[in-house]
């Protein structure tokens, strides 16, 4: 098929390769770490087909996106007399935000959304230069831990305790209660201990 496309005068570009910076040892002693963690939570189970793999404990993968309205995939095969003229980027666009989960019951293997956790809303900001929220300023730590916390009650009582998989977007991981720095006023650092 692609011999078949070159001939036809189509091209395939391909993006760039994966950052040299990746593969730190400490990413890799951290994806080691992780990795053992979830297949801790293995098991094999004998199904109707053979053996395959079920999990222990339900998993639950929760992400967030967006969608252009002149949404494109970056790669097509095209001709070199058709040109795509349209940007992809341009225009409204629709924050999203979901959880799947996987789980097992007895040798079947099965994966759904979790019930509520679909949430869709149509962008307000553009992003500025300087903002380092997600989503150009769409969806920030307030926003998550609602969602969330609306998440895991639904979790705890359809599917009891579960594994939660989330990347490291910095409003996963706000810290509500910072520790004072050098630059902190001495009455705001004792407000801080009184506070303790």
């Amino acid at each position: 098929m692609n011999r078949l496309l070159v001939e036809l005068g189509y091209h395939y570009i391909k993006g760039e390769k994966r950052h040299i910076h990746a593969d730190s040892e400490g990413n890799v002693a951290f994806r080691e770490t992780y990795l053992a963690k979830k297949l801790a939570n293995r098991v094999k189970v004998q199904g109707r087909y053979g053996v395959s793999w079920g999990v222990v404990r339900p998993e639950v993968f929760l992400d967030e996106s967006y969608c252009n309205v002149n949404h494109v995939t970056g790669k097509t095969w095209l001709t070199s007399e058709k040109v795509r003229y349209g940007k992809t980027g341009k225009g409204p666009r629709a924050c999203i935000i979901a959880a799947g989960v996987i789980k097992t019951r007895g040798a079947v293997t099965t994966g759904e959304f979790v019930e509520g956790s679909i949430k869709v809303w149509n962008s307000a900001l553009k992003r500025k230069l300087w903002d380092e929220d997600d989503y150009h300023g769409n969806f920030d730590a307030e926003q998550f831990e609602r969602w969330f916390q609306n998440l895991c009650s639904t979790l705890k009582a359809k599917y009891g305790e579960c594994t939660i998989h989330m990347d490291g977007a910095s409003y996963h991981k706000r810290i509500t209660n910072k520790t004072p720095t050098m630059s902190w006023l001495k009455a705001a650092i004792v407000a801080w201990i009184i506070g303790k």
